[in-house]
Order: structure tokens, then C-alpha cells, then sequence
């Protein structure tokens, strides 16, 4: 069956613009549109980028960012950006490096271009998800062979290189100055052979992959259990330690954890985040699966519950390319 990768959106065969868009450009759209009470106009936008004089070029590619990664709704009748809460809190509102970066990642791993049915532009999968992915296999598969940019597109059945360059330019190492890339990108893949299409090879950092997982999973639980705990006992955290009322069902968390925008490259994914995540906030799990056995978190048990043993905390991202904290 014939397939192709187009961005994610209304259009099915809407493509990424020619360019890359910095992310340090949807970063400053986001900020500004939070600190118009979370809603603004195009025009408004642009002149505030004109002002801090982005590219015009990038100016128009900014909206296709904040539409197609999920950070904002993009109106067509009244040209009016709305962004969506979460980039608002971590992007917008937030003046820390990390939960900047989080939020960034947040709308990149779970947005980027998708992979359609041509016939159908129907089971749109995540493009920077399957991108990853591909990438993941291929130097499994064989660790000692070169990742070029070609041979991934052509292993996804792309028909171009432009917008997996444009989404691997965000996820690549970020610079010390804009001239040599974007401050902002996430360092979770390294580039090699010079920052343009041609001869430009690939390696994923696993570590960098997993911290941001980590941390942003760690920042929904520490609001996701608060939450059950009041719909389940009509108390709060601190009040249900006391009382010894902690044990948080798996199937509440995975429900809630479903509602927020994905992280993870796939559903096989979260049980392991959410492992690393709960030993390092120092809950206990206990379950059985269909084998009768304790393997995995939520995937495959009869029942699953989590043990409280003090208020969620947020995991800070760290490591060596952002130097955070």
C-alpha cells in the first residue's frame, strides 16, 4: 500500500515549510500569546516576532508549529490563536529552562509530521514518533551502520527529505548561538556531516529521550494523583497520607494519563516510564498480570495499585546539553 508523510492537521497533505522552524520562534509566540490572556491574533504575533526580528519566512512557519505540534488552536474564521492549557503553564507561564524544554518536547514528540493511508488519510500516527522509532530500529538492528537522513525517509516511504530534516533540526543539539542552529532544540538526536540535508547522518540519544519522559511524566502525575485522590476520598494529598488512604488504582492513572498530550513513542513505552518514574519518587506498586506474575505497570494486569508514600514531586530534566539545575 502506497504511503507518504505529510504534517499532521486539518489537510492531510498540508507539508512542513521548506525551512525549519527554531524552536526559540514557537517558544516566543507561545510566551506572547499566554501573556495575552492565552488567545491572540495572527497579526499580533507576527508583529511581535517582526519586532524581535525573526524572519519573515519563520514568522508564517510559526503557525503551522503551534497548530500541527499541538500547542495551539488555530482559528480560520476569526485568524484568533487560543493556546492549548498545558503549553500555556509550561511554556508561556514558566520561566524555568526546564519546563520550557518539557513543554517544548511535549508538543514535538507528540506532534511533527504524520504517516497516512493514501487512500484513506486515515490512522495518522505521530510523526515524530514513528521518526524516532525508525531511527531506534535501524541502530538496533545494526549498531554499527551509518544513519543517514535518505535511508531513514526511504524506510518510512517519505517522498521527500524536507520535513523529517525540519523536525530532526528540532530534535537536534542545541547551540550556544543562534547563528549555528536554535538554543532551544532538544538534544535528542545527534546530527553529523554539517547542518544541511545532504550527508547529514543521525544518532538518537536514548538517555536524553527517556529524561524528558521522565520529567514530564513525573509533571502529570504530580498532578494526576492529587486529582484522584479528591475524586476517589473528597480530600487532599497531605489529609489522605495521614489517614492512610494512598492506594491510587493503575486504570485511574492510565485514563487520566491518556488525556494528556503523549510523550511516550508508543503504548509499550509507558509502563517503563512510568516505572522510572515512580522509583524515583519513591512509590511502591504491587499488581498481577494474566500470567499471574508482576511484570509491567498497567499493560496486561488484573489489577494494579500504587502506594502513596509522600506528596508527588516534580522530576527536573537533566542532563549534560542543557545544563540544567
Amino acid at each position: 500500500m502506497s504511503s507518504f508523510v505529510a504534517w499532521a492537521g486539518t489537510s492531510a497533505q498540508s507539508l512542513l515549510s521548506a525551512q525549519p522552524v527554531p524552536l526559540r520562534w514557537a517558544r516566543e509566540a507561545i510566551r506572547y500569546v499566554a501573556s495575552k490572556g492565552n488567545s491572540a491574533f495572527r497579526t499580533e504575533i507576527e508583529a511581535h516576532l517582526s519586532r524581535l526580528e525573526a524572519p519573515p519566512a519563520t514568522q508564517k512557519g510559526v503557525f503551522s508549529t503551534l497548530a500541527n505540534c499541538g500547542f495551539a488552536r488555530v482559528s480560520k474564521h476569526s485568524r484568533r490563536i487560543a493556546l492549548e492549557p498545558w503549553a500555556s503553564y509550561l511554556i508561556g507561564v514558566s520561566t524555568r529552562k526546564g519546563e520550557n524544554l518539557c513543554g517544548l518536547a511535549m508538543g514535538v514528540l507528540s506532534g511533527g509530521y504524520s504517516r497516512s493511508k493514501k487512500e484513506t488519510y486515515g490512522e495518522v500516527i505521530p510523526g515524530t514518533r514513528r521518526l524516532l522509532a525508525e531511527i531506534r530500529r535501524i541502530s538496533r538492528e545494526d549498531p554499527t551502520s551509518k544513519i543517514t537522513l535518505d535511508r531513514v525517509c526511504e524506510e518510512l516511504d517519505e517522498r521527500g527529505t524536507v520535513s523529517a530534516y525540519c523536525i530532526l533540526e528540532n530534535l537536534g543539539m542545541p547551540s550556544d548561538t543562534e547563528d549555528r542552529g536554535d538554543p532551544w532544540a532538544l538534544g535528542i538526536i545527534t546530527q553529523r556531516g554539517g547542518r544541511g540535508k545532504d550527508g547529514y547522518q543521525i544518532s538518537l540519544n536514548e538517555d536524553i529521550l527517556t529524561a524528558y519522559q521522565v520529567s514530564v511524566v513525573s509533571m502529570y502525575l504530580s498532578e494526576i494523583i492529587p486529582e484522584i485522590v479528591q475524586e476517589k476520598w473528597g480530600t487532599k494529598v497531605v489529609d489522605a497520607l495521614s489517614n492512610k488512604l494512598d492506594l491510587v488504582p493503575a486504570s485511574s492513572i492510565k485514563a487520566k494519563l491518556m488525556c494528556k498530550p503523549p510523550v511516550w513513542l508508543s503504548n509499550e513505552d509507558l509502563d517503563s516510564v512510568i516505572l522510572e518514574v515512580t522509583k524515583q519518587f519513591g512509590y511502591d506498586w504491587w499488581g498481577s498480570d494474566a500470567r499471574g506474575g508482576t511484570d509491567g505497570l498497567l499493560g496486561n494486569q488484573r489489577f494494579a495499585y500504587m502506594k502513596i508514600t509522600r506528596e508527588p514531586k516534580v522530576i527536573p530534566l537533566k542532563n549534560r546539553f542543557h545544563g540544567l539545575l
